[in-house]
């Protein structure tokens, strides 16, 4: 399931992969290191394959809500 899949990225981003390690919050551009930051994403977008994460102070602005679908934002 997705759990398995999630495992997998992260234990590549664990050998250095370094594409799957960083993003971009999508609202003011800050770089993310998904393996030390804290960093939001919409689980409904994740599935539609929309690759879209938040930093914490955006996440917190959107009161924690995904600004396309009002879905509630996970931690990555």
């Amino acid at each position: 399931g997705w759990t398995m899949s999630l495992g997998s990225i992260a234990g590549a981003a664990a050998m250095g992969h370094k594409g799957w390690v960083t993003a971009r919050c999508h609202i003011c551009n800050k770089k993310l290191d998904l393996t030390k930051d804290t960093v939001y994403y919409c689980p409904k977008c994740h599935t539609k394959g929309y690759k879209i994460f938040y930093c914490v102070a955006d996440a917190k602005r959107l009161h924690y809500k995904c600004p396309f679908d009002g879905v509630e934002l996970k931690i990555y």
